[in-house]
């Protein structure tokens, strides 16, 4: 977290030290994480509801490194936050088949809502000798990185590995995740090839980040 960062100029600045800057879903550096109408029904960064445990832009080939959250106004409403738990730990968490599966089984992780490319891999893999963890609730729960609005516990009719991939998501999410209410004017990076991020719902409809990727 990096606090004082007082508009884009210097955000940009920051996020260039640590890489460059990647176009984001429609091909844009920055996007708006801020409260739209019409998106009531799904988990999507511009609705207000809460969204399931995953990482960035899983169908990416790699997914971006880095994402980053340059917050400028926080919601007042106790809601919100951005809850990171550590992936590497969830998966040394899990039994020793469900780890073996994550290894070699692949998912179709789409590129974005309707798009006909999609990066098939498994959850765990190693690219430049390091760890990368790829996850999506949404995406083993409904097939879509937008999947309808949930609490994350109604898991009927999907195959054992994928209920138990995310079931065990979310337990860990709440036993383990850390909520960060990002301050007015901070920036927070995290490691996407490491960590899940997911969100409560809020309700202060003023709430406004931007989101960046960064290679």
């Amino acid at each position: 977290m990096v606090p004082d960062v007082p508009d884009r100029a210097e955000c940009e600045r920051l996020l260039r030290g640590l890489g460059s800057l990647l176009p984001q879903y429609g091909g844009k550096l920055r996007h708006s994480v801020r409260f739209h109408p019409g998106f009531d029904d799904i988990q999507y960064s511009q609705s207000a509801n809460a969204i399931t445990p995953h990482t960035e832009a899983p169908g990416q080939d790699p997914p971006p490194r880095y994402i980053a959250l340059h917050c400028h106004r926080q919601a007042r409403c106790g809601g919100g936050q951005t809850t990171l738990a550590d992936g590497y730990e969830f998966l040394r968490s899990l039994p020793v088949d469900l780890r073996d599966e994550a290894a070699k089984r692949t998912i179709r992780f789409d590129l974005a809502a309707g798009a006909e490319e999609a990066k098939a891999a498994p959850l765990v893999s190693f690219h430049d000798g390091t760890v990368l963890l790829r996850y999506s609730y949404n995406v083993m729960r409904d097939g879509s990185l937008e999947g309808p609005a949930r609490t994350g516990d109604d898991l009927d009719g999907i195959d054992f590995f994928e209920r138990e991939l995310c079931r065990r998501g979310v337990e860990f999410s709440r036993r383990h995740g850390t909520p960060v209410l990002v301050p007015d004017q901070a920036l927070l990076v995290v490691d996407n090839w490491r960590m899940l991020h997911s969100r409560p719902a809020y309700s202060d409809r003023d709430r406004h980040l931007t989101r960046y990727w960064v290679g």
